[in-house]
Parts: structure tokens; C-alpha cells; sequence
């Protein structure tokens, strides 16, 4: 992915990042075990990295107090 690509995700996140960061939250919240990036890739948009979503949900979360913690690759 490119650098601008990805920098424009974090300052502007588009409607579809926003509903896959709505939707990574409520099953990143509603599971009982740790899932892995490639787990919740199945849950959003082709189109859409991964990593770009957990970095929204990361820095909105920190903000609050809540820390996402990686547990393995």
C-alpha cells in the first residue's frame, strides 16, 4: 500500500473504513479469545487493510484508557 494511501485512511477515513472499524470493534468486543488480523480481515471490505482499521480503533481506544494488545502474528 502506499504511503499517501495510507496516511489519507487516518486523517479522512472514508464511510466504508468507518463501518469496517464499527464492525471490527463489535467482534473484536464480542469474542471470547484473541483473533488474529487474518481473522478479522474476513470481516471487512476487500478493498480495506487491516492494519489500517486497527490503527483507527488503537488510537480511538488509547484515547479512552483501552489498550489492544497483539498477542501473536
Amino acid at each position: 500500500m502506499s504511503e499517501g494511501k495510507s496516511l489519507q485512511a487516518f486523517s479522512q477515513p472514508s464511510e466504508l473504513l468507518r463501518e469496517a472499524i464499527r464492525i471490527v470493534e463489535a467482534v473484536l468486543f464480542a469474542s471470547h479469545e484473541p483473533l488474529s488480523l487474518k481473522q478479522l480481515r474476513l470481516y471487512i471490505n476487500e478493498d480495506l487493510d487491516i492494519h489500517d482499521v486497527m490503527e483507527h480503533i488503537h488510537r480511538d481506544y488509547s484515547a479512552r484508557g483501552v489498550n489492544l494488545t497483539k498477542v501473536d502474528d
